[in-house]
């Protein structure tokens, strides 16, 4: 179940608690007696504009006021009627005009109390959702999953959770400032309730400043992509670690990674982690044009459907194609509109009034879902990032050199490529290098200078080394992969630890 509280995984990370980096946001409004007040005021217009209404229940949240309203009869016996749901939404017109400090939405039927309306307000004194108030609601915190993810409150304060592990992939749609706040609000929440070595992550894209922030902690998977030709070999090198994850599983007897984790940790040595890619965005124009390219590779991740543990979180300013082309969209089970991007949505029984109380639209195969989402903060972006940034320093201070995580595996990510990342590795300062592969599989590292060098720069680059980048990458035999990885260790480059998954890049003390 995703933990509130502190947890430690299998190889002593501790994942944080939520009150310490989240906060708490506001409260419902109205505690001075103005909900009633606004309930009066609503009551006795109505009945003045011969919509005679009953207020039979209020619902205060952060960010506005659920009136549930049962429409009361009107006129002389023989002759009296019952309130239609349509006469109150004329009044509610009339309503605003008197009050325009006041933004009011219609519903005409609540999914449970059917013969009741739902009257929305919302005021200036109404602040936006939190992340932890969402998820301190006991249908969150009894999920199974620490990859559940809050998508959204529906308007009638539904919570809709979506578990990454089941879904195994998302689509984003809308502009680059809705998405992003949204992006971050579900990195955020994979960031707490995982660690390290059960979860990494890889961003490509033109992130915003609070994502790329990512990339500081342990865990990134290598640096941030811009450009689409690094991110095409980052999304081949995921489809051979697919397959590769696929052979390993079958051989364990296992169907899935979660299945394989929990059976087989003990035996075979650190779980696998599962691997997030962040692709923002499709509708990048230097991206759209490779579309030939990195459309069968998506597919390839998205037809194994997150059961070897790579899922993807891809963001597009539109639904259609070219942005998103058919033959994904169809293969993503939850797509998320954003407002600006959703007004062409044709969503059952939404008045056009409730639009400024939502900020998406889920759309589950045939159904969509209209929510609230949650508002985070730089503030808690920037405490979840240096809690994770001081566990690794001091993981490092106290020389405790056991694996930052699981085996990744992911390989081919540079081949050729021209600018590696700089980065100091305690007091180690690695000089980023073109790699040339000709041949170093016919030599012996003692021989030369060259591959262990090159092992040096693609080690600063991942984040990470172990024998099948210095196979795919550098051209090594899986007997010089070995010596390599070995004289890295002697050096206090990487990790110093026997098992025979891939080595972290020791981290630095500057902060």
């Amino acid at each position: 179940m995703p933990q509130l509280l502190s947890r430690m995984d299998a190889l002593n990370w501790l994942t944080p608690a939520i009150a310490d980096i989240l906060d708490q946001g506001a409260t419902p409004p109205g505690g001075d007696g103005s909900i009633r007040e606004q309930m009066l005021t609503i009551q006795k217009m109505m009945g003045e504009l011969g919509t005679p209404t009953r207020i039979v229940n209020v619902r205060p949240t952060p960010s506005y006021t659920l009136f549930i309203a049962r429409p009361d009869t009107v006129g002389r016996r023989g002759s009296r009627r019952t309130t239609t749901p349509d006469d109150i939404r004329r009044s509610l017109g009339h309503i605003a005009e008197e009050h325009p400090h006041w933004k009011l939405g219609y519903m005409a039927s609540l999914h449970d109390t059917p013969d009741t309306v739902g009257i929305f307000l919302r005021t200036e004194d109404h602040q936006p959702l939190s992340l932890r108030r969402l998820m301190v609601r006991n249908i969150y915190r009894e999920h199974p999953s620490t990859m559940a993810l809050v998508i959204g409150n529906t308007l009638e304060q539904r919570l809709i959770i979506h578990d990454l592990a089941e879904i195994s992939s998302i689509l984003l749609v809308g502009n680059n400032n809705s998405t992003q706040h949204f992006t971050g609000s579900l990195l955020l929440t994979l960031l707490l309730l995982n660690t390290p070595g059960e979860m990494r992550i890889a961003i490509a894209g033109e992130s915003s400043t609070s994502l790329k922030s990512l990339v500081n902690t342990p865990h990134a998977l290598g640096r941030l992509l811009v450009q689409p030709d690094q991110t095409l070999r980052l999304l081949e090198g995921l489809v051979k670690e697919l397959k590769r994850r696929q052979s390993w599983l079958r051989e364990h007897g296992a169907d899935t990674i979660a299945e394989y984790n929990q059976r087989y940790s003990d035996q075979v040595g650190p779980t696998l982690p599962r691997i997030i890619l962040l692709l923002d965005s499709l509708s990048d124009s230097q991206w759209m044009v490779q579309v030939d390219k990195w459309v069968p590779l998506i597919r390839s991740i998205l037809r194994d459907r997150g059961r070897c543990g790579i899922h993807l979180i891809l963001t597009a300013n539109e639904l259609d194609a070219p942005h998103v082309p058919e033959s994904l969209n169809d293969a993503l089970p939850v797509k998320v509109v954003m407002r600006v991007s959703g007004e062409t949505l044709n969503v059952p029984d939404f008045h056009r009034s409730l639009t400024r109380f939502v900020d998406a639209f889920v759309i589950e195969r045939d159904q969509i879902t209209p929510v609230e989402i949650c508002a985070i903060s730089a503030d808690e972006i920037k405490r979840t990032m240096t809690y994770w940034r001081h566990a690794a320093r001091q993981r490092s201070t106290e020389h405790d050199i056991t694996q930052i995580s699981g085996k990744t595996g992911v390989t081919s990510l540079l081949p050729g490529a021209p600018e590696l990342r700089t980065t100091q590795i305690e007091t180690v300062q690695l000089t980023p290098k073109e790699l040339d592969t000709s041949g170093s599989s016919k030599l012996a590292w003692q021989e030369i200078d060259l591959p262990l060098d090159h092992a040096e720069a693609l080690a600063a680059y991942l984040g990470w080394i172990g024998t099948g980048p210095l196979q795919d990458v550098l051209g090594l035999t899986l007997n010089d992969a070995h010596k390599t990885i070995n004289a890295l260790k002697e050096r206090g480059l990487i990790e110093d630890n026997d098992s025979l998954t891939p080595r972290y890049i020791r981290l630095s003390e500057e902060p």
